[in-house]
């Protein structure tokens, strides 16, 4: 295994060798089980480590379209009953996801508040951690 964000204290991120990708390819024909792509993507892990957070993680989730703090709340409160989540956090969980270029603001017109929406390295992050929990 190798740490692809060794200079994380929190949310280290491991990926097997290029030795483990042989051993389970072996393993895999010698069962005679499909075997799957298990390719590292390009993407920043030292973030995505950050992104990691319960808090962070499901707010990334729970966002599918341009949406207000408020909404991502309600999504969470009918999807995700178990995480407790004020509607202050997520607004400031916006903006830090904002500062490091995970979500942007959206003007719709007619609408007094902005709406957030993920930016192409957020779409990343949130298909990676669908993948990650529907793998448990």
């Amino acid at each position: 295994m190798i740490c692809l964000n060794p200079k994380a204290r929190n949310s280290r991120l491991y990926w097997i060798t290029g030795v483990g990708r042989q051993c389970r390819r072996q393993l895999h024909q010698d069962l005679n089980l499909p075997e799957e792509a298990c390719d590292v993507p390009g993407v920043n892990w030292d973030l995505y480590g950050w992104v990691c957070y319960s808090h962070r993680a499901a707010i990334i989730r729970s966002m599918t379209s341009p949406m207000q703090p408020s909404e991502v709340k309600r999504v969470l409160r009918v999807h995700r009953s178990n995480i407790r989540i004020s509607a202050n956090n997520i607004r400031d969980v916006m903006r830090l996801l904002l500062e490091k270029g995970i979500v942007q603001k959206v003007f719709v017109r007619k609408k007094a508040h902005p709406r957030y929406e993920l930016t192409d390295s957020g779409n990343q992050f949130r298909q990676l951690l669908m993948q990650s929990e529907m793998t448990f």
